[in-house]
Formats: C-alpha cells, sequence, structure tokens
C-alpha cells in the first residue's frame, strides 16, 4: 500500500502491518495519521470484515506472513525464515537509496541488517522450505459448551435464584468492602461501606488533598497521603488535573458503590489445588478495579497480592517509570469515564495438576518438527496475537503491578488492566499450577522496560469475541524458579529443578481436556531470565519441550535479541531432525547436569551433542 502520508519515514514491520491492517478493513480515507503519530494511536485490527464477515489473512500481502518457515538454516536465517514478518515486506526489500530518502538508519553493509547491538541478520540460504503456519484463535478454536456456573465454574452474573447467597464472610471466598460484616469502628458497631459511601459522596471531590482525607476517614487511618498521585499530578497540565476530579473520579466512584447491586453472589477464591474458572463481566470487573483504586477492601489474606492501589498512590513516583506507569493505570479509568465499559466478559482461571498427568520425560518419544517460530523484533502480547500468551509471572500472580515492579508481567497488567483482578482472587501458585486469564481488553499502548517504561498512547482493542463474549486475548501466568546469584544460577541446571521448570510449563500449557487440534500456539519468550538469572537457551529448550509433548506449536520472542534468535534457531534446526525427541533432550539435560559448566556452556553442550547424534544415526 502506498500512501503519501507516510513517506517521511519508514514503518515497522508491525507498524505497516497495522497500517495495512486498517487501511483495508476501513478505507484509505479514515488513515489520517502521519507516520510520526501512528505508532501512538495505531490499534491492532485483528479481525477485519470481508463480504463474508471474516478477514482472509492468506489472500493479502498486508498481514504476517506465517509461511516457508519450518526449514531453518544453521546460520538463524533472516528475518523472512522467522516467520512472524509483514509479507508487504518480507518478500521484496525497500532499496538502501529508497530506504535514505525515507530517512532510515542503516548499516554501512547494504545486503545485511544490524540488530542494536551490532549483529547481522544472516541472510537465508535455503531456496526449499517446507510451509506451515502457527495456529491461532478463534480460527482453531472448536465450539464452546453453554455458558453457565457448574461447580467448577462460577458465573458472577448466572445465579439461580436458588443458589444466591449475598455475601460470605470467610477465607474461602473474597472479603467485599460492602459486605455486612465489615466493620469500621473497634467495637464493630459501625457499617464500614455506609461510612465509605457517605464519605466519598457528601460533597464533590475537588483534589488530590481532598480525596487523601476522605480515604484516611474510611479507612480510619490518621496519616495517609498519596505522594505518589501528588507527584505524578505535578507533572499533568491543569485541564488534565480539572477533568480527572470532574469526569474521572466520578466515575470510579460510581463504578465503586455499584458493587453491591453488581455482585449478588459470593466470590470464590481460587485457592491452591483447585481447579476453577470464575467469569465475570467486563462491568463488574471495573467495579472491583474502582474499589482497588479508592483502596476499600479488607486486610488482605495470607499467601495472596495486595489489591488495594495504596502502595501506587502513596509512594513517591519521582522516578520515570513509576509516573508512567501510574499514567498507564489511570489511562483504563480515564477510558472507561469518557467510553463506558465494554461489554462482553472475561474468565479467571486456575489449573492445578496431579502428580500422575506430568508426563514421564525421559520415555517421551514427542518429536520437534513444525514445532516452532523464533522472532526477536515483535512483541508477545502483539505479533502473538490469538496465540496463548504466557505472562512471566511471579508466584503472587501480579507480582510489583501495584508497586515497584515494571517488567513483563507488571507491564502487561498495566495495559490491561483488568488483569489485577486476579490479584484479588488468586492465591500463590505451586509448582503444579498455573492461573489462565481470558478476554482481558487491552487499553494503552508502550515503549521500553523497566526504568526506560513509557506509556505511549491509547490502544483501542478490536479483537473479536468468542461464543462467552470474551475478548479471544488468552493468558497465561506461569512463575520461573529465581536464580538470583552467580552460584545459584548453576543450580537450574540440576534436575529437580529442570524437573519443577518442566512440570510448570506444561501445566502451563496444558490442553485442559480440550483436543489438541483446536488450541492455539503459545506465544512466550525468555521466561524466568533477566532479574531471575534463567539461562534463555535452557528456557527455551523446557519450553519446547513441554509444548511439544502436548502437541502445541511455540513463537518464541526474544525481544529484540538478534543473537538470542540465531542461536535458538540453530538448535532447533537440529532438532527438527526425526531421531531427536522429549526423551533425548531429557537425556541431554540430564548429562549436562554432570559436567562443568567452567569448561562447556549449555548452547556450545547441545550444539555438540545433537550434531553428533545426528551424524551417529
Amino acid at each position: 500500500m502506498e500512501n503519501s502520508k507516510m513517506e517521511n519515514k519508514l514503518l515497522t514491520f508491525a507498524e505497516q502491518r497495522d497500517l495495512n491492517r486498517f487501511a483495508e478493513t476501513f478505507g484509505e480515507e479514515e488513515l489520517d495519521l502521519t507516520t510520526t503519530e501512528f505508532p501512538k494511536k495505531r490499534s491492532r485490527i485483528a479481525a477485519g470484515s470481508d463480504d463474508e464477515g471474516t478477514f482472509d489473512v492468506s489472500a493479502t500481502s498486508s498481514v504476517l506472513n506465517l509461511q516457508n518457515s519450518s526449514q531453518l538454516t544453521t546460520d538463524g536465517g533472516d528475518e523472512e525464515s522467522s516467520g512472524f514478518r509483514d509479507e508487504a515486506h518480507t518478500s521484496s526489500k525497500t532499496s538502501t537509496e529508497q530506504q535514505q530518502r525515507n530517512g532510515a538508519v542503516h548499516s554501512p553493509k547494504t545486503d545485511q541488517t544490524m540488530d542494536d547491538e551490532g549483529e547481522e541478520e544472516l541472510p537465508n540460504k535455503s531456496s526449499k522450505m517446507t510451509s506451515f503456519s502457527l495456529k491461532r484463535i478463534p480460527k482453531c478454536s472448536g465450539s464452546l459448551p453453554p455458558l453457565k456456573s457448574t461447580s467448577q465454574h462460577t458465573v458472577l452474573f448466572d445465579q439461580p435464584e436458588s443458589r444466591k447467597e449475598t455475601d460470605k464472610w470467610d477465607d474461602n471466598h473474597v472479603k467485599l468492602p460492602c459486605s455486612p460484616h465489615n466493620k469500621i469502628s473497634k467495637n464493630g458497631n459501625r457499617s464500614f461501606w455506609e461510612t465509605l459511601h457517605y464519605t466519598l459522596t457528601f460533597s464533590p471531590i475537588s483534589s488530590a488533598k481532598d480525596l487523601e482525607e476522605r480515604v484516611m476517614t474510611y479507612r480510619g487511618q490518621s496519616t495517609m497521603q498519596l505522594r505518589g498521585l501528588h507527584d505524578y499530578f505535578r507533572t499533568c497540565t491543569k485541564q488534565y488535573v480539572q477533568e480527572f476530579f470532574t469526569s474521572t473520579l466520578p466515575k470510579i466512584v460510581e463504578l465503586a458503590l455499584l458493587l453491591p447491586s453488581l455482585i449478588t453472589t459470593p466470590i470464590p477464591l481460587l485457592r491452591c489445588g483447585m481447579n476453577h474458572k470464575i467469569t465475570m463481566t467486563h462491568q463488574q470487573a471495573a467495579s472491583l478495579m474502582s474499589n482497588a483504586f479508592l483502596c476499600t477492601y479488607p486486610r488482605h489474606l495470607k499467601d495472596f497480592n495486595f489489591i488495594n492501589f495504596t502502595n501506587l498512590l502513596c509512594s513517591s513516583a519521582k522516578s520515570e517509570g513509576r509516573r508512567q506507569k501510574l499514567k498507564t493505570f489511570l489511562h483504563y479509568f480515564d477510558r472507561i469515564a469518557k467510553d463506558g465499559v465494554s461489554d462482553g466478559n472475561l474468565t479467571f482461571e486456575r489449573r492445578s495438576l496431579k502428580p500422575d498427568e506430568v508426563p514421564a520425560w525421559s520415555e517421551n518419544t514427542k518429536t520437534f518438527q513444525n514445532m516452532m517460530l523464533v522472532d526477536h523484533k515483535g512483541k508477545i502480547e502483539q505479533e502473538g496475537y490469538g496465540m496463548l500468551q504466557v505472562d512471566f509471572a511471579n508466584k503472587y500472580i501480579g507480582g510489583g503491578a501495584l508497586g515497584n515492579g515494571l517488567v513483563q508481567e507488571e507491564i502487561r497488567f498495566a495495559i490491561c488492566p483488568e488483569l489485577v483482578v486476579s490479584m484479588l482472587l488468586c492465591e500463590k501458585m505451586n509448582d503444579n499450577e498455573a492461573i489462565i486469564m481470558t478476554g482481558a481488553e487491552q487499553f494503552s499502548d508502550y515503549d521500553g522496560y523497566a526504568h526506560t517504561y513509557m506509556w505511549s498512547g491509547s490502544f483501542h482493542d478490536l479483537t473479536e469475541q468468542d461464543e462467552w463474549r470474551r475478548i479471544t486475548t488468552q493468558i497465561v501466568a506461569i512463575d520461573a524458579l529465581p536464580f538470583h546469584t552467580p552460584l545459584a544460577v548453576r543450580d537450574q541446571f540440576k534436575m529437580h529443578n529442570v524437573r519443577r521448570e518442566l512440570k510448570k510449563a506444561y501445566c502451563g500449557f496444558h490442553h485442559g481436556g480440550e483436543s489438541a487440534t483446536n488450541l492455539p500456539a503459545i506465544a512466550t519468550g525468555n521466561w524466568g531470565c533477566g532479574a531471575f538469572g534463567g539461562d534463555p537457551i535452557l528456557k527455551a529448550v523446557i519450553q519446547l519441550m513441554a509444548a511439544s509433548s502436548l502437541d502445541r506449536q511455540l513463537g518464541y520472542f526474544t525481544w529484540k535479541d538478534l543473537h538470542l534468535r540465531n542461536k535458538l534457531e540453530r538448535l532447533y534446526q537440529m532438532m527438527q531432525s526425526p531421531l531427536i525427541n522429549v526423551g533425548t533432550m531429557w537425556r541431554l539435560l540430564v548429562e549436562y547436569s554432570s559436567v562443568d559448566a567452567s569448561e562447556e556452556d549449555f548452547y556450545s553442550f547441545l550444539l555438540d551433542s545433537l550434531t553428533t547424534l545426528n551424524y551417529d544415526d
């Protein structure tokens, strides 16, 4: 597609893909964005519309080309071989002269592109390649059963009259702030909810100081300073601050006070060992979120994360990253105040595997053909659309989302704030457990990571819904073991730790009784690496073993690390031999666990071992 407005800058693949989809879905006359503004305003067009009501992604050059990607070169391949790129770009490279006219930055080596650290993207040397595509929902999905409450599924808006109970104040249910059991005075004779209602509504809240005093009143605290909110508002325009107190905050208060009319049945806690789902409406989630912002929940239970926004609002927000995270969460409330809450539902599920459900790895004969594509430029939440997207989680779901954290999990919770509801529902995870969240809407886009994180604009999530009226975005939270110290880093190769990580990944990727035919690929990356000290090659092998055992494909995102992408593609090419299976990789892991790491690193060991196995056989 050519557009005169786009001539001043060379677009990234993801931007061009979304731009093309927007133009083809709504018409180019609707596209009035300069290239500079487009990355901040673009939305994912996950499902367009044609005459038959579906967007034929295989019939156009403007969508992700997931073909011709299974036969990877020993050198790692170029961006065509990664299988995640826009066909319009991968089929014909823009000439150096044209790129220079468009203001693109180049390596002096015109035949190759360079990543941020200077490593070359190696040219594709295969002339013949086998085709396969990564499966995505809803295209691969089967039919869902009728949506109704069962012994293993609580639907908060579909409770039979005979089973309705208004409140349960115990350790197996969410202790809602509107419960009649929730008292504020030491003598226990004053209703917290009545006090809250009066305190928030007797007059309009006009400033951060005013809000601070009212929160102290219903929480019964003599000192509570919303330093984070004060710090953030100092960086905002007077107009924004005024709009927050005249529009956004009144909507937050309104949604919070609707809680007893929206939640008319007890919400079970998703405790350890349970296999249970909870489905709620976006409106119910917004009410629970609004109460979290206003810090109305009673003291949290042991082994649950904190749900109130106390830390985020009260701790100093003088660092840019912390301000940007607060801005991202506030944008959610700004949006629902302006546009209203979306129709539809979302589901939170806890999955626990029994010991006999985990395979015997040494005897596993599953192979790896057509199982993995690797990409170093995309994001799990964007190029991984329609796949099961992995949340590199803390065992306390959400981690530091409402605190100081600002890495993969915390960023995902900030841009999809309804995920925070899981922090209210879910006890910390055991080694055999995962948490699956389906239907959370994305409200913000972002750039950067950790201390470089920046909110980069509003995101309008147009992903289509499934039969349960949930956005077809599915996220699985799995927590990796931490290996913080240099000595502990070596411990990750001990077989009891490898076995634990395999079990965790297997649980997260498990089909839950559904046919593998109807399951999407898994979008993942460097799970448990970074601050947790995980070895990226080891974690990739573990996840590939778990996925292949379940006949599920893997889309692996190395997050701007071309060097790692090249390594993984080289390894994967060798693993695709029919002579190599999950049991083979297990035996290699056992062998490496006794190797002196100072003599041979894990990648070199695997490369040598796989070469020998393939050559000898």
